[in-house]
C-alpha cells in the first residue's frame, strides 16, 4: 500500500487534502457552548453585521473556527513585511515558527476577546459571564491554532497549502452570492446584473493574464556553455504579489472592527456603529480604504515575493549578471525599479477592478452584497491557479524516463 501511494503521489496528496477539508468543514459546524444560538441569530448586532460585511463572512454563527486563519495570516504578514530586505543572521526554522506563533497567539486572544464580549449578552441564563468569556476565548484561540496546524499539514502532505482551506471557506460561506447575482436580473436591477456578468468575466480574464504574464530581463549565466545561454533571463511577474493583496486586504480591513468593539464600553452604540460603517465596504470611505489597502499590499508583497537584495546577492555569489548592469548595488537598484513598477501597476489595476462595482452598488442597498462577489471570484481564481500550478509541477517528473 505504501509503495502504491508513493508511486501515485498526486492521489495520496489529494486524499490527505480531502481528509483535512472534512475536518475543517465539520469544525465549522461546532457551536460555542453556553451560548443562546437562537437569540444570537435573531439579533441585529452592529459589530457582527459590520464585520460580516467587511470580511465577507457571517460572524452571527459563532463556532469553533470563527477566527479562521486570520490570526495566522496577520502574524505571517507582519513578520514578512518587517523582515523584507533587512540584513539579519540566518535563523532556524524552529525559531521563526516560535516567533510567528507568539505573534499569532497575541492577535488571536485580542480577536477572541472582542467576539466574546460582543456575544456575552446572549449567554444562557445560570452561568457566570466571566467564566463564559474565558471558555469562549480558549475555544476560539484553540480553533485558530487547529486551523493553522491543518494548513501546515496540508502544505507538507497535501495540495494547495493554506489556500485550499481558504478556498473552501470562501465557497461555503459566500455561495449564496451567486443566487443573488441571478436575482439581480429582475427588471429593476437588470442593468447592474448585466454589468456584473461582463465585469466578472473581464476581471477573471485579467486575473489569469496577470498570473501568467511576466517581464523577462536578459541575463548571462556563467555555468551554461551551450545554445541555451541565449534564452536565459530573470523573470518578474506582471503581478508579483500573486493576488495575495486581495485576500489580505479583507483581513486587514476587519482589524478596526475588532479594535472598535473593544471600546464598546466607552463608546455609545450610535458612535460605534458610525465608526464601524466607516471601515465597511458598503460605504464610500470603506471602499476607498479597501482600494488603498490593495494598492499598498500589492506593493509590499511584490518585494516579499521578489527580493532584489536576495537576487543581487545570489548573482554575486554565482557569477551571473544582468546584461549591461554591474553586479552588487547596481543590480539591486535595477531589479528594484522593475519590482516597484510592476507592484504599483498591478496594485492600481487590481484596485480599479475591485472598487468600481462597489461604488456602483452604493446606489441600491439590494446590490451591496453583490459588490463583494468580484473579490470573492478573484480570490477563488487566484487560489485555483496556484493549486493548478502546484499540480502541474508535481506532474513534471512523469515527463522524464529512466535511462537504465
Amino acid at each position: 500500500m505504501r509503495r502504491f501511494f508513493y508511486k501515485h503521489r498526486l492521489l495520496s496528496k489529494c486524499l490527505v487534502s480531502l481528509g483535512l477539508l472534512s475536518v475543517f468543514l465539520l469544525g465549522r459546524l461546532i457551536p460555542l457552548p453556553l451560548l443562546d444560538t437562537n437569540a444570537l441569530l435573531k439579533s441585529e448586532n452592529a459589530f457582527l453585521q459590520a464585520s460580516g460585511l467587511v470580511t465577507s463572512g457571517n460572524l452571527s454563527q459563532v463556532g469553533l473556527f470563527s477566527l479562521g486563519l486570520g490570526p495566522w495570516m496577520y502574524a505571517m504578514i507582519l513578520l514578512r513585511v518587517f523582515a523584507a530586505g533587512r540584513k539579519r543572521r540566518q535563523e532556524s526554522e524552529e525559531k521563526q515558527s516560535k516567533r510567528q506563533y507568539l505573534v499569532m497567539i497575541v492577535i488571536a486572544v485580542l480577536q477572541a476577546l472582542t467576539i466574546a464580549l460582543t456575544i456575552a449578552p446572549y449567554l444562557l441564563s445560570g452561568y457566570a459571564v466571566v467564566l463564559a468569556v474565558v471558555v469562549w476565548i480558549a475555544i476560539l484561540v484553540a480553533g485558530a491554532f487547529v486551523l493553522a496546524f491543518l494548513s501546515q499539514v496540508n502544505s507538507r502532505y497535501g495540495i494547495g497549502g493554506m489556500s485550499l482551506l481558504m478556498l473552501a471557506s470562501i465557497v461555503v460561506s459566500q455561495f449564496g452570492l451567486l443566487s443573488g447575482l441571478v436575482e439581480s436580473f429582475e427588471p429593476r436591477t437588470l442593468g447592474y446584473g448585466v454589468f456584473s456578468v461582463i465585469w466578472l468575466c473581464l476581471t477573471i480574464y485579467m486575473m489569469v493574464v496577470f498570473e501568467r504574464a511576466e517581464y523577462r530581463i536578459p541575463m548571462k549565466r556563467v555555468s551554461i556553455h551551450n545554445d541555451l545561454v541565449k534564452e536565459t533571463y530573470l523573470p518578474i511577474r506582471v503581478n508579483p504579489s500573486n493576488g495575495m493583496a486581495i485576500m489580505y486586504a479583507y483581513t486587514f480591513l476587519a482589524l478596526p472592527q475588532y479594535l472598535l468593539s473593544l471600546f464598546s464600553f466607552v463608546l455609545s452604540p450610535s458612535l460605534l456603529e458610525r465608526f464601524s460603517q466607516f471601515f465597511a465596504t458598503t460605504s464610500a470611505s470603506g471602499i476607498l480604504i479597501y482600494g488603498a489597502l490593495i494598492l499598498g499590499l500589492s506593493y509590499a508583497f511584490a518585494f516579499v515575493n521578489v527580493d532584489p537584495t536576495k537576487i543581487a546577492r545570489e548573482f554575486r555569489n554565482s557569477g551571473d549578471y544582468i546584461i549591461g548592469v554591474r553586479s552588487g548595488k547596481e543590480t539591486k537598484a535595477y531589479v528594484t525599479r522593475y519590482v516597484r513598477f510592476f507592484g504599483l501597476f498591478s496594485g492600481v489595476v487590481t484596485s480599479f477592478f475591485m472598487v468600481v462595482p462597489m461604488f456602483l452598488a452604493l446606489s441600491d442597498d439590494a446590490l451591496k452584497p453583490l459588490a463583494s462577489l468580484v473579490g470573492m471570484l478573484m480570490m477563488t481564481a487566484g487560489m485555483m491557479l496556484m493549486i493548478n500550478e502546484e499540480i502541474l509541477t508535481m506532474q513534471l517528473k512523469k515527463e522524464y524516463r529512466s535511462i537504465f
